[in-house]
């Protein structure tokens, strides 16, 4: 089964990207398949269709999230490939690919494991450099004092 992905900076974002042409996603989906997805009258087709899993209206961790639960039932895969749909207009779907690109694929290729590690190691430290840099901050002042004689004044 197709899992679609839309994704945005917010889901707020993304669901009002989507309204474009959900609708007649859905609508046409029922179609050809009558009864595929019997949205209930007067219920949100998003929260509906995004609420039993079908697919992804929303940020690049819930685009995230939803593989991983793919992963868990199924195992490892090694290629996600998303569907056309034309729930956005171009130019948003486009931005979607990208932010796709930029946060969803480096979380599973790992690519960013480095950086994590790093900003971990220095955030860890940080009270430590603190201290450091304005004790060197502190020497350098006093230095600077010695060399001028102790004068502070113009």
């Amino acid at each position: 089964m197709q899992r679609p992905i839309h994704i945005a900076e917010t889901r707020e974002k993304a669901r009002e990207n989507a309204r474009f042409g959900f609708q007649k996603y859905i609508d046409y989906l029922n179609r050809l398949h009558p009864g595929r997805y019997p949205i209930p009258a007067g219920e949100d087709s998003m929260d509906w269709y995004v609420g039993r899993g079908f697919g992804v209206i929303g940020t690049s961790n819930d685009a995230i999230e939803m593989i991983e639960k793919l992963q868990e039932k199924q195992g490892p895969f090694g290629l996600y490939c998303q569907m056309t749909h034309d729930w956005a207009d171009w130019e948003q779907t486009k931005k979607s690919y990208e932010l796709y690109m930029r946060f969803v694929v480096p979380h599973f290729a790992k690519s960013n494991r480095p950086r994590v590690a790093s900003l971990d190691w220095t955030a860890e430290r940080a009270r430590e450099f603190d201290k450091k840099r304005e004790a060197a901050a502190e020497a350098m002042i006093q230095k600077h004092e010695r060399e001028r004689g102790g004068h502070s004044g113009a």
